[in-house]
């Protein structure tokens, strides 16, 4: 039996886990590691999906046509590839291989308790607001075809204002903890400092054994899958909208907050821009 441990990668939806899968993919190599799908509960080895989004290609072409009728049905053509036509490459939970170093997806932390023994848990945090304002921006581009670990049926008249109320979305990244808190986690990073838990991971997979010896120590972060056409202050929602996004999130601004802290060793105002709004 392999005794190694592996990473659990909790890959929060439109929080830079395009660009940590890269990482993970680049440092470990593609057969070991394995990408969960929650449309079905199964997972792939990043090796099997010949679709691949972690490339720079792929947001060169995503901004080109972000636009234009184009953006749907290439992101419906990419579902359909990646859930029928590699469909024979998914491998049911219960049948997890164990020649693998890392998994990383949309799944709850708690998802894989029972298959991975000891686990090096990992997330990335982002600013609720923007991650938000991101994740409706894609939502809308390819007309709610996600695979997401919360599918929002689309309607082409759910403004962001009314996206971001919906119950379903409440404290969308606190819902990903499911039990736990950020201090069960190995390594905790946000987005806007992606650098650093780049750094951290590998100081991590350093320490325990899984950084392949002809590897690099040192990683280039690519910024992967953006969603192109989010540029939104905080100045341009009214101070009704912000303090009900507040209220509603709140559980995600106080996760946030602490993940700050755990990143990068300081300390700042839950949301400073929310906060000079609704005062």
């Amino acid at each position: 039996m392999n005794l190694e441990r592996r990473i659990v990668s909790v890959h929060i939806e439109k929080t830079a886990g395009t660009s940590v899968q890269d990482f993970l993919e680049s440092t470990l190599g593609k057969d070991k590691v394995l990408v969960y799908n929650p449309l079905d509960d199964t997972v792939s080895r990043a090796v099997d999906l010949k679709v691949q989004r972690t490339h720079p290609a792929h947001d060169l072409l995503r901004l080109g046509i972000t636009r234009t009728p184009l953006a749907y049905i290439v992101n419906r053509a990419y579902l359909l590839l990646s859930y029928n036509v590699l469909k024979s490459k998914a491998i049911q939970i219960a049948e997890m291989p164990d020649d693998f170093s890392a998994i990383h997806g949309h799944f709850v932390a708690d998802r894989f308790d029972r298959q991975i023994a000891n686990p090096i848990s990992v997330i990335v945090i982002r600013d609720p607001l923007e991650r938000m304002r991101s994740q409706y921006a894609h939502w809308r581009r390819t007309k709610g075809a996600t695979q997401w670990r919360v599918r929002v049926p689309f309607s082409q008249h759910l403004s962001f204002e009314d996206y971001a109320f919906l119950p379903e979305l409440r404290n969308y990244q606190t819902q990903a903890l499911a039990d736990k808190t950020l201090g069960d986690f190995a390594v905790v990073g946000v987005a806007d400092d992606l650098d650093t838990y780049i750094g951290r991971m590998i100081d991590c997979m350093q320490r325990e054994g899984l950084m392949p010896a002809n590897k690099n120590k040192t990683f280039k972060t690519k910024w992967l899958n953006r969603s192109p056409g989010v540029e939104r202050s905080a100045q341009e929602y009214s101070c009704e909208f912000l303090r009900r996004f507040y209220d509603l999130h709140e559980e995600d601004f106080k996760l946030y907050e602490s993940a700050r802290r755990l990143a990068g060793g300081f300390s700042t105002q839950v949301d400073s821009q929310v906060n000079s709004h609704v005062v």
